[in-house]
């Protein structure tokens, strides 16, 4: 809830900011040029602003869910390996030889 007030209130700001500088400016971007009004060129710059920490928010959240799906992953084969019935690690069947068969006993 305070994050939703705080984020309203940087709105309002932003809002009253751009409506005070309704000037026309001069755009240069490359070799295009074009007169905007500057509310204009405050409101894109913060949408395009608010964008990408969108788009980076949504790359962390998959970068966690990634990782936590590796994590859990590796601590179902832990437990799986020190319960003894690990599917990567067979247990010999009925006439097969276990690991370390072919060495010799002392």
């Amino acid at each position: 809830m305070f994050i939703l007030v705080l984020a309203l209130i940087c709105a309002l700001i932003v809002a009253v900011f751009a409506l005070q500088n309704a000037a026309p400016v001069t755009i240069h971007f490359a070799w295009l040029t074009a007169g905007v009004p500057l509310v204009i060129v405050i409101l894109v710059s913060t949408l395009v602003g608010a964008f990408i920490v969108l788009l980076l928010a949504i790359w962390r959240e998959f970068r966690l869910k990634k990782r936590r799906k590796t994590k859990d992953g590796e601590q179902a084969i832990f437990a799986a390996q020190s319960s003894g019935s690990c599917p990567m690690n067979p247990a010999p069947g009925p006439g097969e030889a276990g690991p370390g068969a072919d060495q010799e006993t002392p």
